[in-house]
C-alpha cells in the first residue's frame, strides 16, 4: 500500500512540474485552474503563488479588491476639500479686502481693489478648470461657485455706488436678480432638480466684472466716462436677459423632477 502510495504522490508531483495542471484542476473554473493540487485544494508553492491567491477572487460571492488611491479620490471627493474648492472660499475671502480698500477714494487704493478683484476673478476661471480637469467636481464646488460669485460682485458694485461712482438702482437690479435665481436654483434642487449655470449666465458674470474694473479703475475724460457707461449698461442688460433665460427654461430644470 505504502508503494502505491508513493507512486500515486510521484506521478501528482510529475504532472505539476510539467505543464502546472493536475487531476482535479480541469473541473475548476479556467481563471481557478492553474495552481491547484490533485484533490482540488489551491497549491501555494512560491511567493508569486501566494501574491496571486491574495489578489483574485476565489468565488462569485467574494468581495474584489478595492485599489487604495481611488478610495482616496472618492473620499476626499465625497468631502469636498480640494484645491479648487479652495480657491472658490478664497475668492470670498478676497471680498471684506475689496471693500475695505473701496471706503476711501484714492487712486492707490483703486488700483490695489481692481488688483485684488482681477485675482478675484482668476479664480473664478481656474476652479473651474482645475474641477473638471482632475475630475474634482463636488456638490460643495457647485454651490459655493455661484455664490462666491455674488458675494464678491454684489459687495463691490454696493460700495461703488456709496461712492457715488455708480446710480443706486444698479446694484439693486444685480443683487435682486441674483437673489431671484438663487431662490430657484434652491427650489429645483429641493425637488431633485439642478440648475447649472448656462451660457448667458456665464456672460453675465465676465460682462459685471469688466464692468466694476472699469468703474474702479476708470479715469476722467469724457471718452473714458463714455466706455465706463457702456460696460455698466451692458452688464446690466445682460444680467438682465440672463435671468429671463433661467426663467423661460425653467421647466427644463424641474422636468426630471416631475418627471419622477
Amino acid at each position: 500500500m505504502r508503494a502505491v502510495r508513493k507512486a500515486g504522490q510521484a506521478k501528482k508531483v510529475a504532472l505539476l512540474a510539467g505543464n502546472g495542471s493536475a487531476p482535479g484542476a480541469a473541473d475548476a473554473p479556467p481563471g481557478l485552474r492553474r495552481g491547484y493540487a490533485g484533490d482540488g485544494s489551491r497549491s501555494l508553492g512560491s511567493g508569486k503563488e501566494r501574491d496571486g491567491y491574495l489578489g483574485e477572487r476565489m468565488d462569485p460571492l467574494s468581495v474584489p479588491v478595492v485599489d487604495i488611491g481611488d478610495e482616496k479620490k472618492k473620499i476626499s471627493s465625497a468631502n469636498g476639500w480640494n484645491l479648487p474648492n479652495a480657491l472658490t472660499l478664497s475668492r470670498i475671502l478676497i471680498s471684506p479686502l475689496i471693500v475695505v480698500l473701496l471706503l476711501k477714494e484714492s487712486r492707490r487704493r483703486n488700483r490695489l481693489a481692481a488688483m485684488a478683484l482681477g485675482i478675484a476673478a482668476l479664480t473664478d476661471f481656474l476652479d473651474g478648470y482645475l474641477a473638471r480637469k482632475q475630475g474634482k467636481e463636488t456638490r460643495l464646488g457647485q454651490f459655493l461657485d455661484p455664490l462666491a460669485d455674488k458675494i464678491c460682485i454684489s459687495s463691490v458694485f454696493v460700495m461703488l455706488a456709496r461712492r457715488g461712482r455708480l446710480a443706486g438702482w444698479v446694484p439693486g437690479v444685480i443683487i435682486g436678480r441674483e437673489a431671484l435665481i438663487t431662490l430657484f436654483r434652491v427650489y429645483a434642487g429641493a425637488r431633485g432638480g439642478s440648475v447649472p449655470a448656462s451660457m448667458w449666465g456665464k456672460l453675465k458674470t465676465n460682462s459685471q466684472l469688466l464692468a466694476l474694473l472699469a468703474v474702479i479703475t476708470g479715469e476722467q475724460g469724457k471718452k473714458r466716462e463714455i466706455l465706463r457707461q457702456a460696460a455698466v449698461a451692458a452688464a446690466v442688460a445682460l444680467t438682465l436677459y440672463s435671468g429671463l433665460d433661467y426663467i423661460i427654461k425653467s421647466r427644463r430644470y424641474l422636468a426630471p423632477a416631475e418627471g419622477g
